[in-house]
């Protein structure tokens, strides 16, 4: 599978790149690429990067996942669902997966020039939904802390209106990417640390499949871990609550003959070191 996806990446178009990519040396710590490198580092356009299986793969995990917990902003025109809670995407969709981190591969290369190569791994995988009003309205938005972010279209043409994906580049200029994102399947690999946003939809739903990698560990916890090495503090905290219900659930079914026996357990004068 990895040699047909590789030769379906060569025949894609990612050419719009950089006379002069960014080097190893202008990396961060985290393989990050500078702010100021980032805003004149280009798009990588890859049409054609999923086919409609693995699209409909993506909306069934999706609808599967409909019921977790999610991000949704105050009027509920843009909702996130986190595919990779649980490695839930890795399970359910392992072709596209491997289709994304060689895209994510692909465009680090292109992007970061020919040094040393990062160990990328998954931050998040997101199932973005926006309808009238809704999309990424902040012009200095970027993804911290990422390498390589790729978006792909998952929604049929004509399905939206508005809703474009712009970049703010180095000069302050506003690029508009919609032609290279308007067919289902088609994707966009870019520097994270590059500011970009999405205008607002003006009819219809747009869905779009956003995969962040970074340096640090894959994470399976449901958001965008911040967190780099290690079990996620949001996760520990769910499993402390999770610990709790569960501890009330077993006093609850206890007689009261057994609940003293159990209180007797802490009782100084149980004779118990």
């Amino acid at each position: 599978m990895a040699a047909t996806i590789s030769r379906q990446l060569d025949a894609c178009n990612l050419s719009d790149m950089p006379d002069k990519p960014a080097t190893e040396a202008s990396a961060d710590s985290h393989g990050t690429m500078p702010f100021s490198t980032a805003q004149s580092s280009a798009v990588q356009y890859i049409p054609s990067l999923l086919d409609s299986e693995d699209i409909a793969a993506v909306f069934a995990l999706g609808a599967e996942m409909s019921d977790e917990l999610q991000w949704v902003n105050f009027d509920h025109s843009s909702a996130v669902t986190y595919l990779h809670r649980g490695d839930m995407f890795g399970q359910r969709c392992p072709v596209v997966k491997e289709k994304l981190r060689l895209a994510a591969v692909a465009a680090e290369r292109a992007l970061y020039g020919n040094g040393k190569r990062r160990k990328l791994t998954f931050r998040c995988v997101e199932l973005h939904r926006s309808t009238r009003n809704g999309g990424l309205p902040e012009k200095e938005h970027y993804d911290r802390g990422s390498v390589v972010t790729v978006d792909v279209r998952l929604s049929p043409e004509g399905a939206f209106s508005g809703g474009e994906f712009r970049t703010v580049e180095a000069d302050g200029s506003v690029k508009g990417h919609g032609a290279s994102f308007a067919q289902p399947g088609n994707a966009m690999a870019f520097a994270s640390h590059k500011r970009h946003h999405v205008a607002p939809v003006e009819t219809g739903e747009r869905f779009v499949l956003v995969a962040e990698f970074w340096t640090g560990e894959a994470r399976v916890c449901g958001h965008r871990c911040t967190q780099r090495r290690g079990l996620c503090d949001a996760m520990l905290v769910r499993a402390d609550e999770a610990q709790a219900v569960a501890t009330d659930c077993f006093f609850a079914l206890l007689d009261a003959d057994a609940l003293e026996a159990v209180h007797s357990l802490d009782d100084d004068s149980s004779g118990c070191e």
